[in-house]
């Protein structure tokens, strides 16, 4: 190498992958700024809401959406002082974590180099994870830190782990020695909170191993066991020997008990020594533990790695001696290549591909490993029954712009003349209202999607049934609207085409609720919010057939 000075280059890169996340992807996020939160309240926000996950999953407790949405609740209420609404601090907290944090679910890469091994590397910034867990009767997700979460969140405090252990170390030394137990008190929690940090960093690491070996590579696994268990012998006999510090002094104030001290005073210093002892008493055990998980991490490795190279080299076959040649002597062998093939072509099978599955780490299967869900395609039943926040809101969504599309064609199709205006269609309905306004920004979303297209085909949109998958998301999808509609009522399958002209002359009102009538049939006069917009001619075209 030239510049010795560049070897861990790419280590140093890794904190500011981490930042330039924060700093710029986060920070340009323009959601908190309607409650007030300028870009550098944003990211001083982010950082607060690492520092709770963070402190909640050093002590091993569960970090739910509304644990966070109290935390934040209480800053505001002392500190921010931005008097957001009770009913604002979830949505608050959902935008945070999935949308900053979590960057909506896709992985965020930063490139830097390294000069040692003279290779570009990608740095793969992943600050939290999340996993099911129930509460109650309830299934929610909590959240963690990750190992690469914790590291940043670390070295915000400019100290790296193991030079940490050595300094906390030493100051607890130093105030046991000058009875400062106040002091000593806050010392040993850093310690208990290091050595958290460290078994969850094995933990975390023995997870990955188990779920797919191939994301956890051997420089990977060195580092992690180097890091971790070089320096735990050392780190064993400091507390060792703190232990033992803290026991003489235990006795040299008991037996100065009779010496004029106050016993207000050597009570409070008992019950700060008796925490002193605990915090060591579960270091040091918790340190056994950590070399116990050393013997775990070294055989769930090998043996990771001797399935992976097992399935890999034991069972391949030569593809050009096995297939290729006997093909060539015999084409005919190629036909049943079609079973094979067959599924591809079948957009209507009733299955599900499972891609987790088919993604995930391939072992030898075994009869008694079987559970529902463990096949590379699923039933619907199952697919449902693991649907996430994110796919229960697009689900509900979808319901309300069909519901909205239904009762238009609905509408229009029952007309002599088969059309209708949207002035008439509001008018008219009395018990559908509330599905037809479900929501004003969503109604407002149709309409202007529907005007954008000006016709909806419906002949060429049945014809790409089979042929095309349409997958929903929040965006209103015509096409999936249309095809979910003939699948609710197969009378609308006589439409055509539905036509959408707008008036810029006439004016409609909808109102976010239905208008009540009082007793002399006259409508309520109070201030009615709603939705002001051009008239819109709903037209419809139906097949002879």
């Amino acid at each position: 190498m030239i510049y010795e000075f560049l070897k861990d280059f790419h280590r140093r890169a890794e904190i500011i992958a981490i930042v330039d996340f924060i700093t710029t992807r986060v920070a340009r996020k323009t959601k908190l700024r309607e409650f007030g939160f300028e870009a550098s309240e944003t990211i001083n926000l982010v950082m607060l809401v690492l520092c709770f996950i963070m402190e909640k999953s050093l002590v091993e407790e569960a970090c739910t959406k509304n644990d966070v949405a109290n935390f934040i609740r209480r800053l505001d209420v002392e500190f921010l002082k931005k008097n957001i609404p009770d009913e604002e601090y979830l949505g608050i907290v959902d935008y945070i974590i999935k949308d900053c944090l979590q960057n909506s679910g896709i992985p965020h890469y930063f490139s830097t180099y390294n000069f040692e091994a003279n290779r570009e590397e990608k740095i793969n910034v992943k600050l939290i994870d999340d996993k099911r867990i129930s509460v109650g009767n309830d299934n929610v997700y909590t959240y963690y830190m990750t190992p690469q979460g914790y590291k940043f969140m670390f070295n915000t405090l400019e100290i790296e782990d193991a030079l940490k252990v050595s300094i906390e170390q030493f100051k607890l030394n130093l105030s046991i020695k000058k009875r400062n137990f106040n002091a000593a008190r806050n010392n040993a929690d850093s310690l208990f909170n290091i050595s958290k940090t460290q078994i969850q960093r094995i933990n975390y690491f023995i997870k990955r191993v188990k779920e797919d070996i191939g994301s956890a590579g051997i420089e990977e696994y060195e580092r992690i066991y180097n890091s971790t268990f070089s320096s735990i012998d050392e780190q064993k006999e400091g507390y060792d020997n703190l232990y033992e510090l803290i026991g003489r002094v235990e006795n040299s104030i008991i037996e100065s008990n009779n010496n004029g001290i106050q016993k207000e005073a050597l009570t409070k210093e008992i019950e700060d020594i008796s925490y002193i002892k605990n915090r060591l008493k579960f270091i040091i055990n918790e340190q056994s533990n950590l070399l116990l998980k050393q013997q775990q991490l070294q055989k769930i490795y090998n043996e990771a790695v001797d399935n992976i190279l097992y399935i890999g080299f034991e069972n391949r076959i030569n593809f050009e001696d096995v297939i290729m040649k006997k093909l060539e002597e015999n084409p005919d062998l190629s036909y049943p290549l079609i079973k094979v093939l067959r599924p591809l072509f079948m957009p209507d099978t009733n299955k599900f591909f499972n891609i987790k599955m088919a993604l995930g780490e391939q072992r030898i299967a075994m009869a008694e490993t079987y559970s529902e869900g463990s096949n590379i395609l699923m039933n619907e039943r199952y697919f449902n029954r693991f649907e996430s926040e994110r796919d229960i809101r697009i689900r509900d969504i979808n319901n309300k712009y069909i519901d909205i599309f239904e009762i238009i064609c609905k509408q229009a199709l029952e007309n002599s003349e088969k059309e209708i205006l949207l002035s008439t269609l509001v008018n008219q309905l009395r018990q559908e209202y509330v599905k037809f306004v479900p929501d004003l920004k969503i109604l407002t979303n149709v309409l202007l999607q529907l005007c954008n297209i000006k016709e909806v085909d419906f002949r060429t949109i049945k014809g790409q049934r089979n042929k095309t998958v349409f997958n929903p998301s929040e965006a209103f999808d015509i096409k999936y609207c249309v095809l979910e509609l003939l699948n609710r009522d197969k009378s609308y399958n006589s439409i055509d085409c539905l036509k959408i002209l707008l008036s810029r002359n006439k004016k409609v009102f909808i109102a976010e609720k239905p208008l009540e009538e009082d007793s002399d049939g006259l409508f309520s006069t109070e201030k009615v919010v709603g939705l002001n917009c051009p008239d819109i001619l709903f037209k419809i075209e139906v097949n002879q057939h």
